[in-house]
């Protein structure tokens, strides 16, 4: 049995934020907001997508020339994984471009 990690109230504050924005900019205003932190809290409250996701690309599709989109691509955390599992075109897309700058300082992304 695996140990549950608490959530810290910022990232609980900022969740709830996100999934109660009233419009697509106010979500990514939000998520412009949390960018700098946002990698260190979803790691704190326990978040696997992205190794889950990378997981699953992997077992079904190889690496190929073909790009791959990151569709919510965040900070560019599963584009980090897909990178170190040989994936060479990824395109990062996302609606906050807060995180996209994050994500484009890892030079995992095409574009």
């Amino acid at each position: 049995m695996t140990k549950r990690k608490h959530k810290s109230p910022a990232s609980t504050d900022k969740l709830h934020r996100a999934y109660h924005a009233k419009s697509s900019q106010e979500t990514a205003d939000v998520y412009d907001d949390w960018a700098d932190e946002y990698e260190q809290h979803m790691k704190n409250v326990g978040y696997t997508h992205p190794a889950m996701v990378a997981a699953m690309t992997a077992r079904h599709v190889a690496p190929t020339e073909e790009r791959v989109l990151d569709a919510g691509a965040g900070t560019g955390v599963l584009g980090e994984i897909l990178t170190a599992l040989g994936y060479p075109n990824i395109v990062g897309l996302d609606a906050s471009a807060g995180m996209l700058k994050i994500a484009s300082l890892k030079n995992n992304y095409l574009e």
